[in-house]
């Protein structure tokens, strides 16, 4: 029985009202129609079983100590102690629930930062390019590839030495510098 119908069957009281022995058994009927419900979104939601079985049992447990009423019996604190214990474990199942999610979202989140870290990583230019001048290059134009130092370089951060090839220097004969691209 689903728990919207269940909800149907319950009906408000007022000071003065008799409490009736289908108000009772309504109520463990809407409890085990919680269980199941509990039970069906911790499965859709992946909530691995060995953390919400145990509970469901306990709530189980509970529900098998709660009675049927019928007309004529009369309602014991238990009858009413035991709705309440059982409203506390669905409440522990729900908690349980909601903290598999909050990892998971937790999780996602991370992912999410560690996704646009690498996206932002990506679009930064691979290759920078130095302007420098031919006095700087200590080199023959000959030569296959020339060292510049970072000392050299104007633009660089870094005191490291940048080894460059002959195809990466793009000069004329009427140029007043020469641009080298970094590896």
């Amino acid at each position: 029985m689903s728990l919207d119908i269940c909800l149907q069957k319950l009906r408000y009281v007022k000071y003065g009202d008799e409490v009736r022995a289908s108000d009772v058994s309504a109520k463990l009927e809407c409890l085990k129609a919680l269980r199941d419900t509990l039970k069906t979104k911790a499965t859709e939601m992946g909530c691995p079983s060995e953390r919400i079985d145990p509970l469901v049992d306990q709530l189980d447990s509970i529900l098998a100590t709660i009675r049927y009423v019928r007309s004529g019996d009369i309602i014991q604190p238990e009858d009413h102690n035991y709705v309440v214990d059982a409203l506390r474990k669905a409440r522990d199942i729900l908690s349980e629930i909601e903290s598999w999610c909050t990892g998971l979202k937790d999780q996602l989140d991370k992912c999410q930062a560690d996704l646009e870290k690498c996206q932002a990583e990506l679009a930064k230019p691979r290759a920078k390019v130095y302007r420098v001048s031919a006095a700087d290059i200590s080199a023959s134009m000959f030569a296959r590839s020339y060292r510049v130092s970072a000392s050299d370089v104007s633009t660089s951060k870094f005191a490291k030495t940048y080894r460059v090839s002959a195809t990466d220097i793009s000069t004329s004969k009427f140029a007043k510098s020469i641009e080298i691209k970094r590896a």
